[in-house]
């Protein structure tokens, strides 16, 4: 819904929610009332139904709306997910009942295009999202965020090229806390945006600190979320931060998802593409896990393609993986970009990626992700040059 407002409009948009609105009226079985809450949210009322029929009904429905519907003369496709609370079981207000439906809904979303009766673990479970929202918009401004550093070297010899800053937060209570502790939280309650923001703002006082210490890093690599490139903001911001810090634009990679070529909201390219225009690098991450088609692939102002760990994990025993990464090598080299391998943690993995001609090594077999601090004190002992170099023939 929100990428029709976005590509084709608000009237495209109400013309949908017309459309939806009017399939579930037909749909919904006698006695049941349908009513829009706002947004693309609507809400059935289904008198004496139990869990059973209520689960009958929301299926149905659901797929029902998977099907094709015509706005402005298009076909456009999308997805329900329905959440279901019953009365009395669950509550007996309306308001109650609602909350605990939209608990429920939230676990359906999840799934994507599911049906969820609600329990009480998704009560303690909503309670729990609540409070660790609470607490990382508190961490954002309180400078409980950190960053480590993973270096990223050149496959022939180990050259430093680059490192990834990977966010970390230093939770009071629950200690270090990696990515996939906060990130979602992040991005479904509206936070990712700014908690991008500081992440740019210290890597680039990072790099600039570096520099000043003679230490020769010679770019940054900060993750972008698809939120970050729908508001707009990002090219004024990398200019901001990279102005405050004394940077040049060649000292950062910006790194973007493949589900960047399927949902370009808010022109998001043409945000990449006035950085990546100011130099700024900017790399397709996780690719072979999304849905590119190269003529979206080829608009896109590359300079780097990364090949996804899942396929780096299986090249010591999976043919079907080496062929895939044969072949990102392949469109890498007829698109002009350089090759990188995430995840890359054993002598054989990189030897054959070498073998494969990837330009660059991420992964434990160089380094693990290091604090600010240690990773200066490992590449100023060449640690990164002896682990990526260690025991591989040069490539011909």
């Amino acid at each position: 819904f929100k990428d029709l407002n976005d590509t084709r409009g608000h009237d495209a948009g109400d013309a949908l929610l017309c459309a939806v609105a009017a399939r579930l009226r037909a749909e919904a079985p006698p006695g049941a009332t349908v009513a829009r809450l706002g947004g693309d949210e609507f809400v059935l009322l289904l008198p004496q139904a139990g869990a059973e029929a209520a689960m009958q009904h929301a299926r149905r429905l659901t797929q029902r709306l998977r099907e094709p519907f015509e706005v402005q003369r298009l076909s456009a496709l999308v997805g329900a997910s329905a959440g279901i609370a019953l009365a009395p079981e669950h509550a007996v207000t309306r308001q109650e009942l609602a909350r605990r439906a939209d608990i429920a809904l939230y676990t359906a979303k999840a799934q994507r295009g599911s049906v969820c009766l609600f329990d009480a673990a998704q009560d303690a479970e909503a309670g729990e999202r609540a409070t660790r929202a609470a607490e990382l918009r508190q961490a954002i401004a309180g400078g409980q965020l950190r960053l480590h550093y993973q270096p990223r070297v050149a496959a022939p010899d180990g050259a430093l090229v680059s490192v990834e800053a990977l966010v970390r937060w230093q939770h009071p209570r629950l200690g270090l806390l990696q990515p996939g502790g906060f990130i979602d939280v992040a991005e479904r309650t509206g936070l990712i945006e700014e908690l991008g923001q500081e992440v740019l703002e210290q890597a680039c006082r990072q790099m600039a600190a570096w520099r000043r210490q003679g230490l020769e890093v010679p770019r940054v690599s900060v993750n972008v979320s698809m939120q970050q490139l729908r508001s707009g903001h990002l090219p004024g911001c990398v200019r901001q931060a990279l102005a405050r810090h004394g940077l040049p634009a060649t000292a950062l990679e910006l790194e973007v998802t493949e589900s960047l070529l399927a949902d370009d909201a808010q022109g998001a390219t043409a945000q990449l593409r006035e950085l990546h225009e100011l130099g700024v690098e900017i790399a397709l991450d996780d690719f072979g896990t999304g849905y590119s088609a190269m003529a979206q692939l080829r608009r896109l102002p590359l300079d780097v393609m990364k090949i996804d760990r899942s396929f780096v994990a299986d090249l010591e025993h999976d043919a079907g993986a080496m062929a895939i990464a044969r072949t990102i090598v392949a469109l890498a080299g007829a698109l002009g970009l350089r090759v990188v391998a995430e995840g890359v943690e054993t002598e054989v993995q990189a030897r054959r990626l070498r073998e494969l001609g990837c330009h660059e090594l991420q992964g434990y077999f160089v380094a693990r992700p290091l604090a600010a601090t240690d990773l200066a004190a490992f590449l100023r002992a060449g640690g990164a040059r002896r682990a990526a170099a260690s025991g591989l023939p040069l490539p011909a």
